[in-house]
């Protein structure tokens, strides 16, 4: 997903490329919030937005 993100910003497709980029980052930490409940057990809280991890 990142390497299509790079090549719609090369392309000038700014506006694909922002809503990219949001799906990048929702992706992103997701993958944190389950690493770190994996990693502290399943009632580890993250809060609203990955506030604490």
């Amino acid at each position: 997903m990142a390497i299509y993100l790079a090549k719609q910003i090369f392309s000038n497709e700014l506006w694909t490329a922002n809503l990219r980029d949001a799906e990048c980052k929702q992706l992103l930490l997701q993958t944190l919030e389950w690493y770190k409940k994996m990693s502290h057990g399943e009632d580890y809280e993250t809060w609203h937005a990955g506030r604490f991890i």
